[in-house]
């Protein structure tokens, strides 16, 4: 009973709210959007841990928000709520929608960012009228805001990513200045297409389940790298291949393992099945890791493929110093990465290469899933 009546009130307070939002309104949200009554009914159910209450309340508080956007044609911030709705999905557990929301709460605050500034010369505009009453939020930079913060360091969400997101919807906003970028999503929808297109041009997109999977010390790694590449002998980079594997919830490396025929530096078990792609590398994936000074022959690399086809393990991974000789990836396919592709076209059994460079760019940031994941469509695409 006592719950029925809470979502009673729930529904007449919301009902209230919406009714009351819009333009000229108790609940304007073109004069100040973060501190409607809005925020503190939401903001006071999270905080007594009526989870799904505030759930409500937020989504309520967005939609309302997107009526008004669709009547007038004019953005309103909306950072509030979806940095809320962030906080609510983090709560349930759904570490992806909280990740997404926090991160459409990021390009608001960018967007809200660069209207301050031309503001600050120009005087408010509002559909090219400039208007003096207009008390909207200001935000002299997006990075003092609490998404970001929060995508940094809840989500461990890369500087290098934020960045690259920032400049994007800058130089978007700049291209298509008329463009009122009524939506975020659609941003951040341009914007992971574009890193699609240019991986090699800037850092790989990693999703909220890769962040949850990795886990390294980057400095462990370094000294492990600075060793690898004075170590003539490999023991070393078996070391590091070994370490840097181990980073990943659901990968068990075995190394050292010896057959009849062959035997494999290290072998990891892939026990992970919450991930689709990485699942479909198979349950064993075996690597090479010498500390070769030029590139992986095609005879090197021959033989290591024949070694996993003896032992029917699908997937394959050299660690080298400079890559597998002959792969290009900016121009034609030449013939080392002919072999790959064709072999994994006629035996679904995929090898690629870890070199010092992808190492150095883990060292600085960039998740190990997401490097594998782009290696593997690299091939699988060609």
């Amino acid at each position: 009973m006592v719950e029925t009546r809470s979502w009673v009130n729930i529904r007449n307070a919301i009902n209230m709210l919406k009714e009351n939002t819009g333009v000229g309104l108790a609940f304007d949200p073109y004069k100040d959007p973060d501190r409607l009554l809005w925020n503190d009914i939401g903001v006071g159910l999270l905080q007594n841990g009526l989870i799904m209450e505030a759930l409500t309340a937020f989504q309520s508080q967005l939609q309302s928000y997107l009526e008004v956007q669709e009547k007038t044609k004019r953005r309103i911030h909306k950072g509030t709520p979806y940095h809320f709705l962030g906080q609510v999905y983090l709560k349930i557990g759904d570490l992806g929608q909280a990740r997404e929301q926090t991160l459409l709460a990021f390009v608001e605050d960018v967007l809200t960012e660069i209207r301050s500034k031309n503001e600050s010369v120009n005087g408010p505009m509002i559909q090219g009228v400039i208007h003096q009453n207009y008390d909207i939020p200001k935000v002299n930079n997006a990075f003092d805001c609490p998404a970001p913060i929060v995508l940094e360091l809840t989500f461990r969400m890369r500087r290098a990513e934020l960045d690259d997101l920032y400049n994007f919807t800058k130089r978007l906003n700049s291209e298509d200045s008329s463009n009122p970028w009524l939506y975020p999503e659609l941003i951040v929808l341009k914007w992971r297409n574009d890193r699609e297109k240019h991986k090699e041009d800037g850092p790989l997109i990693t999703r909220a389940v890769e962040e949850s999977l990795f886990h390294i010390n980057s400095h462990y790694l370094k000294d492990l790298l600075e060793s690898a590449t004075a170590d003539a002998s490999g023991k070393s980079m078996e070391d590091l291949a070994t370490y840097l594997f181990s980073c990943v919830y659901g990968f068990e490396p075995i190394p050292k393992l010896a057959t009849e025929s062959f035997h494999f530096d290290v072998v990891i078990r892939n026990l992970i099945r919450e991930h689709p792609l990485l699942s479909m590398l198979g349950e064993y994936i075996g690597i090479e890791a010498k500390n070769i000074s030029k590139t992986v022959s095609v005879e090197q690399l021959n033989h290591f493929i024949h070694k996993l086809r003896l032992h029917n393990i699908r997937c394959g991974i050299i660690f080298t110093n400079t890559g597998i000789s002959g792969v290009q990836y900016d121009s034609d396919l030449k013939y080392g990465k002919t072999i790959q592709v064709s072999t994994f076209n006629r035996d679904n059994l995929i090898v690629f290469d870890i070199t010092m460079k992808d190492i150095e760019s883990i060292i600085q940031g960039n998740n190990l899933i997401s490097v594998l994941l782009a290696k593997y469509e690299d091939i699988r695409f060609k």
